[in-house]
């Protein structure tokens, strides 16, 4: 099966070369799978819609993501069923896995500021504390009713349901006030924090950030290194540029 793969792959059009489409991560799990396997696949189409072949409820679509250029979808089906049309298509541009799911990175007890004199800024230029600024922290959702957020909290649709102490220590050392320890001044102590959710990885809309007024977006959460130009990091480009 994995000759299979690299011979269809080395067959196709170099006007648009599969093994580019297909993240190395998703390469690596589908030259370890049984041909009969299920997998979800996360795809990214130019335009709006599916390849045909591709949009039928056998593969449970799903819609994602949308720039106006690009469309995101999640497929799931069987590897010998799926593969094949998947790499035939011009329209479909990235194959990624389509199960990933972020993990939280170590906690940390302290926020050293002296380090990177982060605390001979705040001592030389007190007005230089984030304020007006709306930062948003991508991944579950902060202690909101912590006193070193204080007045700062905003609550927005975009939210996660679920709180953690890890998303409480991140918006803490972006924005926390110090109310409660000295250690737990932020970097942006002036800063309104907000929440995004990270059970999708891929941007918020762009009518998100502008209805919230958010210019900053932290990520501390890993989902294993692709090494990949994929939908993450076009849709990201394209987000950031918008």
């Amino acid at each position: 099966f994995v000759l299979w793969l690299f011979l269809s792959i080395d067959g196709m059009s170099q006007k648009n070369p599969p093994s580019i489409k297909i993240s190395p991560n998703l390469l690596k799990e589908i030259s370890k799978a049984n041909p009969k396997d299920k997998l979800r696949f996360r795809i990214t189409v130019i335009g709006k819609t599916l390849p045909v072949d591709i949009n039928s409820p056998v593969f449970s679509p799903q819609y994602v993501f949308s720039t106006g250029v690009f469309t995101v979808f999640t497929i799931t089906g069987i590897l010998k069923d799926v593969l094949g049309p998947l790499l035939a298509s011009d329209q479909i541009i990235f194959i990624e896995n389509g199960s990933r799911k972020p993990i939280e990175e170590l906690q940390i007890s302290s926020l050293d500021l002296s380090v990177n004199k982060i605390n001979q800024v705040h001592n030389k230029y007190p007005k230089l504390n984030g304020k007006e600024l709306v930062v948003s922290v991508k991944e579950n959702k902060p202690d909101s009713a912590d006193i070193d957020f204080a007045g700062r909290y905003l609550t927005t649709k975009l939210s996660s349901k679920n709180s953690s102490s890890h998303a409480t220590i991140m918006a803490t050392m972006i924005g926390g006030g110090g109310n409660s320890w000295h250690l737990g001044k932020g970097v942006a102590w002036g800063s309104r924090i907000s929440s995004s959710d990270f059970i999708s990885l891929l941007p918020d809309t762009d009518a998100a950030y502008r209805e919230y007024n958010i210019t900053v977006q932290n990520h501390s959460y890993g989902v294993g290194v692709d090494s990949y130009y994929g939908s993450d990091a076009v849709l990201y480009d394209i987000s950031v540029l918008n």
